[in-house]
């Protein structure tokens, strides 16, 4: 009763009834017209309802023939509107609910002017949250796009400097040569640990490559010794493999009149010329390893047949000595520059010139086993594969160098020939020769971990552009924050030369898929072969310069044992 306008309510509610349950099909203008019209008993001046006591048989009965209008969704909409009208001239809600509290004695509400500074308030917050929140969303985009500029010159400056060491490694030494004279190494009788050695002034050690080719054109022998480490732990605890190497080193000097004495042969083995106790001159010196190999003058395999120290149902032969990575890599690098000539096989009956098919699996090194691999990489640092990454792309390079400029140059002879073929052979299975990416296992707090890591990546590709390009090296400038600069290219040839003319250590043609290859020769100095050459070291000073008697003068440590 206490709500304004009770009476127009209820007016609207029973027109609307009546007009749309019972068809009366006119509206009524009043309350009285809408309950009595056609429904006034003349007897009784009493209306009715049509349902109730004395219902209208007749009219009930026409509004249903005429289907009525039982549609509660338009007779809920046109009601909304009539009470909406009402509602609009008596003040709307909020009188309405005052008028309601005045009758249980409560004060009214707070008139809306009192409220007027909410809607601004939660407007502007709203705002603010809603700026903060731009703000902060464009920050991040910011930030994360800046982050990623970030990441993409650190990877560049990363693949770029990859290829400098890759190219600087083809024309200096990381790491200094060194090597064991042969009469030294056969009084050993047993292969012995580099620090062993070098603690013992046993090795002789080539700082540079022109000292290496010094080295060779005074007349003394490199021979590289290539074998599988028969032990997880030892290179070889049998003692068969050092014994089939003093006997090959005695049957090279025979074969080729040498000095009996084997005072100018030298050998380089894995064991006793690479450091073992220092991961990160052991790293400088495997990145020499193209060097290496490819200084030697023979190459051979040893391979004899034993059982291997940690695993008794293995056996090491020269099957699995092909199977090794590391035999794999050191092959490459060696015919790469060499040829197969100066390459020979041991495995207990004499030295076997190795035949050329047997170096078609050679060329897939990355598919060789690794010790480090097997032992899923505890204890050690990081994986054997990423160690050769630098050698091989830097080799590669020259190859493809030298065949790229051949074409362009329009120049043919039976040696870049043979050069194409090898890149042939590598092209068509590129993937496999130089794997983009590797699977590493490893153990991290008590934790097996898989993960795919980049060997290669794109460095192929890039190492193409940078000789189609005439660049041989870039220089880079980090600026301390991971990231970095061009600052300039420097432009050369592809002459490889470490010194002067070429020195070809090998040449032989090797068959390789049905294809004539004769790999690359390495470029050495055009030194005359010195007269008085110093091994041990000389009184003029150190350096790689000859005297004034002519003698070349090598930065050397003594070889003889210490008292």
């Amino acid at each position: 009763l206490s709500i304004p306008g009770v009476e127009e309510y209820e007016l609207q509610m029973e027109m609307t009834l009546w007009q749309y349950f019972l068809d009366v099909g006119l509206d009524c203008t009043s309350k009285d017209d809408c309950k009595c019209r056609k429904f006034k008993d003349p007897t009784t001046d009493i209306c009715g309802y049509g349902w109730g006591f004395d219902p209208d048989e007749e009219l009930w009965a026409r509004s249903r023939e005429n289907g009525g209008s039982l549609n509660t969704k338009e007779f809920a909409s046109s009601l909304k509107q009539r009470w909406d009208a009402i509602t609009a001239k008596n003040g709307g809600g909020r009188t309405q609910i005052n008028r309601y509290r005045a009758t249980l004695g409560q004060d009214p509400l707070p008139t809306e002017e009192g409220n007027q500074w909410a809607i601004p308030l939660v407007i502007g917050l709203a705002s603010f949250v809603g700026f903060c929140l731009l703000v902060a969303g464009v920050g991040w985009i910011y930030l994360t796009y800046r982050e990623k500029k970030r990441l993409q010159r650190a990877h560049e400056f990363q693949m770029e400097s990859t290829l400098n060491e890759a190219t600087r490694a083809m024309s200096s030494l990381d790491y200094p040569l060194q090597l064991v004279r042969g009469d030294e190494f056969v009084a050993e009788g047993t292969l012995r640990r580099h620090e062993l050695l070098r603690n013992q002034h046993k090795l002789t050690v080539l700082d540079s490559l022109s000292d290496v080719d010094a080295f060779v054109n005074a007349g003394k022998h490199i021979i590289f010794f290539s074998h599988q480490w028969t032990s997880f732990t030892s290179p070889d605890h049998s003692g068969k493999q050092f014994e089939m190497m003093a006997s090959s080193l005695k049957d090279l000097a025979e074969q080729n009149g040498w000095d009996a004495s084997l005072k100018d042969t030298f050998v380089w083995v894995d064991y006793s010329c690479i450091p073992q106790a220092n991961p990160s001159t052991q790293t400088l010196a495997v990145r020499s390893l193209a060097a290496y190999s490819s200084s030697a003058t023979y190459f051979i395999i040893v391979s004899p047949t034993v059982t291997h120290g940690d695993l008794d149902d293995e056996i090491c032969n020269l099957e699995t000595y092909q199977t090794r990575m590391w035999c794999r890599a050191e092959q490459v690098c060696h015919t790469m520059r060499n040829g197969l000539d100066g390459m020979f096989v041991a495995t207990g009956s004499g030295l076997e010139p190795v035949q050329p098919d047997f170096f078609k699996d050679s060329l897939l090194v990355f598919e060789g086993e690794l010790t480090c691999c097997r032992l899923e990489h505890k204890g050690f640092h990081m994986c054997d594969r990423q160690a050769l990454v630098i050698p091989l792309l830097g080799l590669y390079g020259e190859l493809y160098r030298t065949a790229y400029e051949a074409k362009k140059e329009r120049k043919s002879s039976v040696q870049i020939e043979s050069v194409q073929n090898y890149l042939h052979q590598i092209e068509t299975q590129q993937e496999r020769v130089f794997p983009r990416t590797f699977k590493h296992i490893s153990w991290r707090n008590n934790k097996r971990t898989e993960e795919e890591l980049t060997l290669f990546g794109d460095l192929i590709e890039r190492m193409k552009a940078r000789v189609e390009s005439g660049t041989d090296f870039v220089e880079l400038i980090d600026d301390g924050k991971g990231t970095a600069s061009t600052a300039s290219l420097v432009h050369g040839g592809s002459s490889l030369v470490h010194g002067g003319s070429a020195l070809v250590h090998g040449g032989s043609t090797l068959v390789h898929g049905g294809s004539s290859i004769i790999p690359v020769g390495v470029p050495r100095g055009s030194l005359e072969k010195p007269v008085g050459f110093i091994r041990h070291g000389s009184s003029v000073g150190a350096g790689s310069t000859s005297s004034a008697t002519g003698s070349v003068e090598m930065a050397v440590p003594m070889t003889e044992q210490a008292p």
